[in-house]
């Protein structure tokens, strides 16, 4: 992720002094391809449908890679300016290292910043928004640990009727998913990136996905996307590292005014390094490897000027493959160990689906899907069920109220040496707020966080019951202007 965040800076600064654009936006314009038309910048974060692949306000199609962020309906998202701003939080979390084995209570102080990019210009479209922050607990200073988010976005128009985009959202957090903030830029989600939903206990984590985009505009109703993408998830510890590379070709047609129909077809080729430590008389060679080839059929409709829905779904096709190590115990006291090849198809289904509604005071959304995925570091290849609540409301007196419930459940796919056995995750979390000044705001946050282990799986560490309430302070230090365009 260093090394990403290098090559982001480097573009951000070379584009800052590129001519304003003077003509309307096209569909390659910033809010168009981000979603963030029609947002404020303090608007809640809650996952959502998007902007659809032609500029318009429908909801995106399956296939994009997008992790959209719903919003109130009016708002303006930030453009063209530059952000600086520090925050604060003070808190109470009941298990600092993520563990019910540990179970140290504390209370601790969050300190971060926050540095914006949102720049449209004549031919370059970039942003970019990077999130570091310290946590320091009052007694377990050993737990004390550094978080950082980003997510970048960059289109640049090589013709009228090409464009080539390029993203990256990559994150380095310890102990589950506290204290990573939330992203003005959306993050990248399948294909192109995981079904990430199971927590990781007394480690540090770094995820990055890179996705590039190359897509053809041929006609007003169509668009095509050539697309490829890269995965990393690595653990400070003895769990699964993860490492995938992602092909795909997404055709998108828009069939009505309000609604829009793609096809997308996936190659992931993904290798796991490490093995769960329940593993105890068998492990593998050369690490696990599964290689799932996906038919997606996806449409959006735009329901009314505050509803839109979309849907997906489509047969998939896994190969597994990896060497098995079996330690076999001798009477001498001895073990030998014997490596037999293992390789098997396996044919399952995803699918998937939203709702969405915003008005100037409510905000709505439900999501679910099911894929084949990778574990998150507990298990290797699984079936990835999931589905998320959003809701958010404007309050009297300047005050907004957000909130979220989250589930997931992955179960491995059975072969081979790795255990079966799956993991239950349920993350819950409210937020008030409201702005205090011009440059200030306030928030109260809460999140609770629940995972149990099933199906004969014996990593105890993993079951996990967790809560954590903060006060939080936002201080928007400088703003910066980069120029102006018109609608």
């Amino acid at each position: 992720m260093h090394k990403t965040i290098r090559v982001v800076l480097i573009l951000l600064f070379a584009c800052g002094n590129s001519k304003a654009q003077s003509t309307p936006l096209t569909m390659t314009a910033l809010n168009g391809q981000l979603g963030l038309a029609g947002r404020a910048a303090d608007a809640p974060q809650v996952p959502g449908a998007g902007q659809g692949p032609f500029g318009g306000q429908e909801p995106a199609p399956f296939g994009s890679g997008e992790q959209p962020l719903l919003r109130f309906a009016g708002d303006n998202g930030p453009q063209n300016v530059l952000m600086f701003d520090l925050n604060d939080s003070t808190g109470y979390d009941d298990h600092v290292y993520g563990t019910n084995q540990n179970t140290y209570a504390d209370f601790f102080t969050d300190v971060g910043a926050r540095l914006s990019f949102f720049a449209v210009r004549k031919r370059l479209d970039v942003s970019l928004d990077y999130v570091p922050s310290f946590f320091i607990y009052r007694r377990n200073s050993s737990a004390d640990y550094w978080n950082q988010t980003l997510g970048f976005d960059a289109t640049l128009d090589l013709s009228r009727r090409f464009q080539l985009r390029v993203r990256d959202s990559g994150t380095e957090y310890s102990y589950g998913s506290f204290g990573l903030g939330q992203q003005l830029v959306p993050g990248l989600g399948p294909p192109g990136g995981a079904i990430l939903y199971s927590i990781n206990p007394e480690t540090r984590t770094v995820s990055n996905a890179s996705r590039l985009d190359l897509l053809f505009t041929k006609s007003e109703r169509t668009v095509i996307d050539v697309f490829g993408a890269d995965n990393t998830l690595t653990y400070r510890a003895h769990f699964s590292d993860w490492q995938g590379a992602t092909g795909g070709l997404t055709y998108s047609y828009r069939v009505t005014r309000r609604g829009a129909f793609s096809a997308t077809y996936v190659y992931t080729n993904t290798l796991f390094q490490g093995t769960p430590s329940a593993t105890s008389l068998e492990s593998t060679q050369g690490g696990s490897r599964f290689a799932t080839q996906s038919l997606f059929l996806s449409y959006a409709y735009q329901i009314s000027k505050t509803t839109s829905v979309s849907f997906y779904g489509g047969p998939e096709r896994t190969h597994v493959g990896e060497t098995l190590v079996l330690s076999l115990p001798l009477s001498t006291a001895g073990v030998i160990q014997v490596f037999i090849p293992f390789h098997r198809f396996e044919w399952d289904w995803s699918a998937g689906g939203g709702v969405t509604t915003t008005t100037h005071k409510t905000a709505i959304s439900l999501t679910a899907s099911r894929a084949v995925s990778n574990g998150g570091g507990l298990l290797t290849a699984v079936n990835s069920d999931f589905a998320s609540l959003g809701f958010a409301r404007r309050l009297p007196h300047s005050w907004q109220w957000s909130s979220s419930l989250n589930y997931g459940l992955s179960q491995a796919l059975i072969f081979g040496s790795l255990p079966s056995g799956s993991f239950n995750t349920e993350i819950g979390q409210v937020s008030l707020g409201r702005k205090l000044g011009e440059h200030l705001s306030l928030s109260f946050d809460y999140q609770h966080q629940r995972q149990r282990q099933g199906g004969g799986y014996s990593l105890g560490f993993a079951d996990l019951d967790r809560d954590r309430a903060s006060v939080r302070f936002d201080w928007g230090v400088k703003k910066i202007p980069l120029g102006h365009h018109r609608l």
